[in-house]
């Protein structure tokens, strides 16, 4: 019996692998999201200063551009 035709490749070896590994972490990172995506909103500690940002963004960014550039970059919602 010949031992080298029954052996797999190296190369389809690590093509297996990887797809292998890609394949978990394409299923981790669904899982992951759904998981997050069921916290209520109300739960995350900034969550109302995000909708004070979203609801006053045009008067953020013109605070920001009177700042200067360096506070425009950085665009800190809040003047951190």
């Amino acid at each position: 019996m010949d031992h080298k035709a029954t052996t797999v490749p190296p190369q389809a070896a690590h093509q297996e692998r990887s797809l292998g590994k890609s394949f978990f972490i394409l299923v981790f990172s669904l899982i992951y999201g759904v998981a997050l995506s069921q916290i209520p909103g109300n739960e995350f500690k900034d969550y109302d200063n995000y909708l004070i940002y979203a609801r006053s963004s045009l008067l953020i960014f013109a605070n920001n551009v009177q700042g200067g550039l360096v506070q425009l970059c950085l665009m800190s919602p809040f003047g951190f």
